[in-house]
């Protein structure tokens, strides 16, 4: 901090005064705006008078760096705050660099992924029904549906698709869960003649659905 100003007794002070008062001098107080600007100044050479403590032997700890006329003592204890302020500072740039990368990572793979997703055109999708309910909506597997749409799309990604399925016939028709659909319960969205013949074969009880081959050979007509 600059020095504080300081005021000596005015000339035209009385004998009596300067006998009471003699020698003495009395300390201005700095304003708060000359208390701050003092601090700044402090902070503002701080770093070079780090860097000239640590530039210094051990054994030259103690010495005071001078500016000009002024003295500006810095203690190890600056030191050390400065020093700390400095590397939590690093700390938290290299956390928040990190955090960044592995958002961008993160949002990578879901294009990927997404870009990976098998897309199901309205007319596939008609296809996938039929076969799921001339086979048995219940009993129809994810790798049957591969076998027979001879399509480039993982084991998984139709059996997403056929729980989703699933999920949204057992919606249709009111049912708590997709445990508790039957094969005759058939979709209320999709409709042709072909899924309506279907549906007649599941009315006669001992109808326990397709074979793969009759399903194949039913797409192709």
């Amino acid at each position: 901090m600059d020095d504080i100003p300081i005021q000596r007794l005015p000339s035209f002070a009385t004998d009596e005064d300067t006998s009471i008062f003699i020698a003495q001098e009395w300390p201005v107080v700095p304003t708060p705006n000359q208390t701050r600007k003092a601090e700044q100044k402090h902070q503002d050479r701080l770093p070079s008078v780090v860097q000239f403590y640590i530039d210094q032997d051990p054994s030259q700890m103690d010495s005071k760096p001078t500016d000009g006329n002024e003295s500006f003592a810095v203690t190890q204890m600056d030191v050390n705050t400065y020093m700390q302020h400095q590397q939590k500072q690093t700390l938290e740039l290299i956390k928040k660099v990190q955090q960044q990368q592995q958002f961008k990572i993160q949002q990578n793979m879901k294009k990927v992924v997404r870009q990976g997703e098998f897309r199901w055109s309205p007319e596939l999708h008609d296809e996938f029904v039929l076969i799921c309910m001339a086979v048995g909506v219940r009993k129809v597997t994810p790798k049957q549906l591969q076998q027979i749409l001879n399509i480039d799309a993982s084991r998984e990604s139709i059996g997403s698709h056929l729980q989703k399925f699933r999920m949204k016939l057992a919606k249709q028709h009111g049912l708590g869960s997709s445990q508790n659909l039957e094969n005759h319960h058939f979709p209320v969205d999709v409709k042709s003649e072909k899924l309506a013949q279907i549906e007649k074969m599941w009315q006669n009880a001992l109808f326990g659905g397709m074979t793969l081959q009759e399903v194949s050979l039913l797409l192709k007509k």
